[in-house]
């Protein structure tokens, strides 16, 4: 059930990867709901649902950049609410990949 709720969440999950990366990299980063990466914790109450997913967004060919936790409520209705996002820590990316990192950030 993790998995189908994190699929649930990707286009969520891949907006506040985008926005906290924005400032930081000239290439946005994406994420593999499918990839061992990415690990979501899911929470059942009678009125919504509350996903926990940890992620590790990369760029090119899986460069890691960093790691990033964010949580979710999903409503009965299917709407889904950004409760929390935390950037966890930095990866350094290879010399040749450090073009794309912001010189005003």
């Amino acid at each position: 059930m993790e998995t189908a709720c994190t699929y649930f969440v990707s286009s969520k999950i891949q907006e506040q990867i985008k926005q906290y990366y924005k400032n930081k990299l000239t290439t946005s980063p994406t994420f593999a709901p499918f990839l061992d990466g990415t690990n979501a914790d899911v929470k059942y109450y009678s009125s919504h649902i509350d996903v926990q997913v940890k992620t590790i967004p990369y760029v090119g060919p899986h460069l890691d950049v960093g790691i990033d936790l964010m949580r979710f409520s999903i409503d009965n209705s299917g709407s889904t609410v950004v409760l929390e996002y935390k950037h966890i820590r930095d990866y350094d990316l290879p010399p040749n990949w450090e073009e794309i990192i912001n010189p005003l950030n």
